[in-house]
């Protein structure tokens, strides 16, 4: 690998490990999660709920947002995840090609 393209990859790992710090400043995340809406059984009225893939809610996947509760805020929680989410998966694939 030719030095100026390392030199690319470099700058380019410095900046996304700037993005990741400055996301995480914002306030709190949740990777590899959602907001969605649960109607249960007999009932006419939904409520929304957070979903993940990894049991970050007390160990669990699923958590019930209250009504005191903004579903605005966990939106912005997990699209905070997300975000780092696919910057950290850049990063993982930056280094690969320098290593």
């Amino acid at each position: 690998m030719r030095e100026s393209t390392r030199q690319q990859i470099q700058a380019e790992l410095n900046q996304l490990e700037a993005q990741i710090k400055a996301i995480e400043a914002e306030g709190d995340y949740f990777l590899q999660a959602w907001v969605s809406s649960s109607k249960p059984s007999e009932r006419k009225q939904t409520y929304p709920r957070v979903q993940s893939r990894l049991p970050q809610f007390g160990g669990k996947k699923v958590r019930h947002i209250r009504q005191d509760e903004s579903v605005a805020d966990w939106v912005a929680m997990c699209d905070r995840g997300q975000k780092i989410g696919r910057l950290v998966k850049r990063r993982e694939q930056l280094a690969a090609r320098l290593d």
